[in-house]
Formats: C-alpha cells, sequence, structure tokens
C-alpha cells in the first residue's frame, strides 16, 4: 500500500521519506521493552519499503537511459544475489554466526579505530550510532514511557498533525494568490531536516556545488550542451 505513495513522493522531490520513525513508534508499542525485536520490527516495516523503491528508481533510471527492462531487472536479480552472498555467506550453524558477516568482520578487523570519532578516513558509523540511540529510546526504554501521556516528550507527537497540516496554506496560497508558491515542497523541506541530524555540514554541501554548476549555471549559459546529457531532457525546451 505505502511503496506507490512514498515512491511518488520521491519521484517529485527526490526526497525518500520512508516509515522509519512510525515503523520505531508502533514496534516499540507492540513489544515493549525489547530492543532486538523493535530493531526486526523497523527492518521489516522500513528498509523493505526503502529497498523496493530502490529497485524501481533503478529501473527508472534505466527506462531513461533505454536499458531493455528485462536486462535492467537481470542485472538487479544479479547484484542482490552477490551481495547477499558476500555480505552474509551464511555459516553451517548458529555457532558460526560470528563469521557469517564477511564485509562487517573484514572492516572490524582490518580497518584501525573504525567506528571511533577521530577514525582518520572518517568510518566514524554514524548510522551505527543512530541505530543504537533508536534501540535504547524505542526498544529498551519504549515510546509509551517517553511519549505517551505522562511522558516528558509527549508534545512532540503534535509534528506529526503539524506535517499533515503544512502542506494545507502553502496549496491555498498556490491556488488564490501566489502560484509560484507551488514550487513549495513540504515534505522536501521537512526531509532536509533530517539529512542533517547525524552528520555534520559538510556531508551534503559538496553536492549543493555540483548540483548549482550543472543545474542552474550551465543550463542557462549552455542549454544544448546541458540538455544532451541530462537525463530527464526536456524535450519541450529543444522544439
Amino acid at each position: 500500500m505505502l511503496i506507490i505513495p512514498c515512491g511518488i513522493l520521491e519521484a517529485v522531490s527526490n526526497a525518500s521519506i520512508t516509515l522509519n520513525v512510525i515503523s520505531e513508534l508502533v514496534g516499540g508499542f507492540v513489544v515493549p521493552g525489547k530492543a532486538i525485536a523493535m530493531n526486526m520490527f523497523k527492518g521489516y516495516g522500513c528498509i523493505c519499503l526503502l529497498m523496493a523503491i530502490r529497485f524501481a528508481s533503478d529501473l527508472k533510471l534505466g527506462h531513461y537511459t533505454k536499458v531493455p527492462p528485462r536486462a535492467m531487472f537481470r542485472a538487479q536479480l544479479l547484484a542482490t544475489f552477490v551481495c547477499v552472498v558476500t555480505v552474509i555467506c551464511f555459516g553451517e550453524s548458529l555457532a558460526d554466526y560470528n563469521q557469517t558477516l564477511v564485509v562487517m568482520n573484514w572492516q572490524l578487523d582490518n580497518i584501525p579505530n573504525i567506528c571511533d570519532p577521530d577514525q582518520k578516513d572518517k568510518f566514524t558509523c554514524m548510522w551505527t550510532h543512530t541505530f543504537f540511540t533508536s534501540s535504547i529510546i524505542w526498544g529498551s526504554l519504549g515510546p509509551a514511557r517517553m511519549y505517551g501521556s505522562k511522558g516528558i516528550y509527549h508534545i512532540t507527537l503534535y509534528g506529526f498533525l503539524a506535517g499533515a497540516l503544512l502542506p494545507i496554506p502553502i496549496f491555498l496560497l498556490s491556488k488564490w494568490k501566489y502560484p509560484a508558491a507551488r514550487h513549495i515542497f513540504i515534505p522536501s523541506l521537512i526531509y532536509g531536516g533530517l539529512m542533517w541530524a547525524p552528520f555534520n555540514i559538510s556531508y551534503l554541501t559538496g553536492a549543493l556545488y555540483f548540483g548549482y554548476l550543472f543545474n542552474v549555471y550551465i543550463k542557462k549559459r549552455y542549454f544544448e550542451w546541458w540538455a544532451t546529457y541530462n537525463v530527464t531532457r526536456p524535450l519541450s525546451k529543444l522544439g
């Protein structure tokens, strides 16, 4: 049910809006006090949706670049198989589980100071800290204690209501008085804040420079060249 609306949002805004927090909230209520079970629930509720949209996104890129759909799908299946075998490579029994995650164990054994804040190559494992924090907040403590009617953070749940209401005034402004307001996309604005949360500014600023260079400067000055190599190819402007 949710692949279609979330896929439409990403197609319009290029923002991958998944069910991360909702999965944690529901999982925390379903299995309170069980961090690992909550993370399993989160994985099935959030990551499966994200991967499905990623597969659809690959097929869309293949469509733009004139790759036959069946060939694109075969490539996806092959890549998935190689990834599973390389990363997991299951042992013969549960006793071998610590040897099954081949890539992860290789990184832990061969990259000096991995996941340390001062690791020289910046392998600081930021998403790992995010998952750990989530397992404590939503799993061990549980949403009822943190966000229930007597929880100290219950007021933050109004953020769901705010997110549902914020697009309405923008839509009305675009219809009645300011047509340019239709370019304001509330999910993208909110999603931008989510992307900054676990990282420092340098994680995203590099993309801003290249984005401005190709999609503003080059597009204005060398439109024919830009349109030739841009995957969207605005044919209406090319005549």
